[in-house]
């Protein structure tokens, strides 16, 4: 038995061989958007969280290409980046905007049906 996502509401314990990446923001994270996110309804928070997936898929950091796009779990689209000057990689989405751009802080952690990459900020699908 294992915790996945699925697409049905976003957790859900027992086995599965459905494939998942997924960007995990920390905490800090969270307490930064608090204010941002603070008076969404449920449907559109659901929506964000969908946006920190990647269904079907389980891409390493190596499989991330730098100004390419991902299709999200909520079918937007999430643009990788780099830095050539820091060597950092980020995710994000049309909703952030420096210096609130989320950072691959510790990517490649292996899951029982895919990968989580831990990153700096919540990855946002709009401004908010």
């Amino acid at each position: 038995m294992c915790s996945f996502l699925d697409d049905g509401r976003v957790l859900n314990t027992t086995l599965t061989s459905d494939k998942w990446t997924v960007f995990a923001p920390t905490d800090e994270a969270f307490e930064n958007a608090f204010e941002s996110i603070a008076g969404l309804t449920g449907d559109s928070i659901l929506d964000i969280m969908k946006y920190h997936t990647v269904p079907g898929d389980e891409l390493k950091k190596d499989d991330l290409i730098c100004e390419t796009n991902l299709i999200m779990g909520n079918d937007r689209a999430s643009q990788t980046t780099c830095s050539t000057h820091s060597g950092f990689m980020y995710q994000r989405g049309p909703g952030n905007i420096t210096p609130r751009t989320p950072r691959l802080i510790a990517p490649d952690n292996l899951a029982c049906n895919g990968v989580v990459h831990i990153v700096s900020q919540i990855l946002l699908p709009e401004e908010v």
